[in-house]
């Protein structure tokens, strides 16, 4: 009470050298909040339910690895770290209310791995994150067209479609193939996939001659298989969820032979293409690209880190998966900001803790947030799966 009385003095003094009254009542009420915190509080909407579960139960599991590692030696500056996490079933409402009230009601000064782009857009275009001043890390798309935005309050950890669909047409050309076919979802994310491979196909003199579009969480996507499959194609490239990935790639190699498949890094779960196939041969030569080292690599010391602490923190049943080091790489980055927070954290702070960092080091990977630059990083590379059903690089 004593600290509180004489902290409560100092704001109202201070206000009588220049400040207003209410300006200095509300820096006095921040400061006792900050005192009074016992934790500090970040938050995740994913989907934990639905065609997307795939990718947010592992995306949310990395995060939360983080999470627990840090608070079991102490938190920051002994203040712990608690992750509340929701269920959006994929769907973009969901996600938008979902931060809302994270935001707000709970007060967290960041949220974290939102997936899809349309859960991602509307955070912004609804003012939903601005109005809150916190920041988004690590949201799991790669939408040029949320990157066009520009929202100072996102921060992307992995590359984006443009660098995707350039690498994936460089593996193409590489193979002596001019011709390609495009599956993907049609919402944002999926026709900025098609867009961009048409974009990039166009300037190595290229073409997209067939498409196989499918509704966001559709479950019958035999008309795309069927567009695609008839058109003789000899490689596609596809734009969707991992467990829609893995079904098509099962369906299509069954009714119309061995295509070649680049599969973007939305379905960078090899385990689930594997299990869609009738034998873990029958996956074999399927290309992913890879937007973050391979989950299983022993060169790589992100990899190693993030195992380490999945093996520690994530319980009996995990698997190395892409998304679950994209969680943890998230986490990662999050709580390196909450250490370099001087004073009172705040989604402000948070987020100048981000821009801050130049040439910083995540284990072995390097991230760049200086200068407005919300892009980070932009590794890619193509894995292929094995006739063992591993990815091999």
């Amino acid at each position: 009470m004593i600290k509180q009385w004489a902290m409560g003095w100092a704001c109202v003094h201070r206000g009588g050298r220049g400040w207003s009254v209410g300006a200095a009542l509300a820096v006095c009420a921040v400061s006792l909040q900050a005192q009074a915190a016992n934790e500090i509080v970040v938050g995740q909407s994913v989907p934990l339910t639905g065609v997307a579960a795939s990718v947010g139960i592992p995306l949310a599991a990395g995060t939360q690895a983080v999470i627990d590692a840090v608070n079991a030696t102490g938190g920051i500056r002994g203040t712990k770290i608690k992750l509340i996490t929701l269920d959006d079933n994929f769907v973009p409402a969901r996600s938008h209310e979902n931060v809302k009230k994270l935001v707000g009601e709970d007060k967290a000064v960041a949220v974290l791995n939102v997936i899809g782009a349309p859960n991602s857009e509307g955070l912004v275009k609804q003012n939903i994150l601005s109005d809150a001043n916190v920041p988004l890390i690590g949201p799991f798309t790669a939408s040029s067209g949320v990157r066009a935005l520009k929202s100072p309050h996102i921060f992307f950890v992995a590359a984006g479609a443009q660098h995707e669909a350039d690498t994936m047409v460089k593996q193409a050309r590489s193979m002596g193939l001019t011709r390609f076919g495009v599956m993907y979802q049609n919402d944002l994310f999926g026709q900025d996939g098609l867009a961009e491979v048409q974009r990039a196909a166009k300037e190595v003199g290229a073409e997209v001659t067939a498409t196989g579009p499918f509704e966001r969480n559709a479950e019958d996507i035999q008309p795309a298989i069927d567009a695609l499959g008839k058109s003789s194609v000899p490689v596609i490239f596809m734009f969707a969820p991992g467990v829609t990935s893995a079904k098509f790639a099962a369906m299509y190699r069954k009714q119309y032979g061995k295509g070649t498949l680049l599969i973007s890094s939305s379905a960078g779960s090899t385990s689930a293409i594997v299990a869609a196939a009738p034998t873990p041969a029958d996956a074999s030569g399927i290309g992913l690209v890879q937007v973050l080292p391979n989950p299983a690599s022993n060169k790589e010391g992100i990899s190693k880190d993030y195992r380490a602490h999945m093996s520690k923190y994530g319980g009996k049943d995990w698997k190395p998966s892409s998304y679950g080091l994209q969680g943890y790489v998230s986490g990662r980055l999050l709580v390196d900001a909450l250490r370099a927070v001087q004073g009172p954290v705040t989604g402000a702070s948070v987020i100048d803790a981000l821009e801050a960092m130049k040439k910083h080091a995540v284990s072995s990977l390097v991230y760049d947030f200086s200068s407005g630059n919300r892009q980070g990083m932009t590794y890619t590379e193509i894995g292929i799966i094995g006739s063992a059903g591993k990815l091999l690089n």
